[in-house]
């Protein structure tokens, strides 16, 4: 089999990155909001209890289907895990530009994070064991 390989993030940093892009195009696609559940969406705290970050929706609930990849890396040590997947891969590593950084809504409440974790607890059961994971490997 080839190589497979992910890369998962912080779950409430990837719920304020798609909070950022939905309120930067809510203005230019009206379509959005006329066909969306406006609670859920109506500011940060609604948004982060009707949403999930996402990692479930592919790897189901048990963290250890992250096994059946080769390789996963860590979007807040992207650098590292960059260098280590090209070492795995036998190709030359450079350094990373920084690309498709947002800047950070400024309605977004980081208290929020432990709200987000109690209602999502398999959103970070997943990225918890992915850290695990990388620390013990690399």
């Amino acid at each position: 089999l080839p190589p497979r390989f992910t890369w998962l993030r912080d779950p409430f940093d990837t719920l304020v990155s798609l909070y950022a892009l939905w309120v930067s195009v809510w203005d230019r696609r009206p379509i959005l909001y006329e066909t969306c559940d406006k609670d859920k969406y109506q500011d940060f705290p609604s948004f982060v209890e009707g949403n999930l970050s996402g990692a479930s929706r592919y790897l189901g609930t048990d963290p250890a289907a992250l096994d059946h990849f080769t390789f996963v890396g860590i979007a807040e040590r992207s650098q590292a895990c960059y260098t280590a997947l090209c070492k795995q891969l036998g190709i030359q590593s450079s350094q990373l530009p920084r690309t498709n950084a947002a800047p950070r809504p400024p309605d977004v409440d980081y208290d929020l994070r432990e709200v987000h974790r109690e209602l999502h607890p398999v959103e970070y059961e997943i990225y918890d064991y992915a850290l695990r994971t990388w620390q013990e490997k690399w």
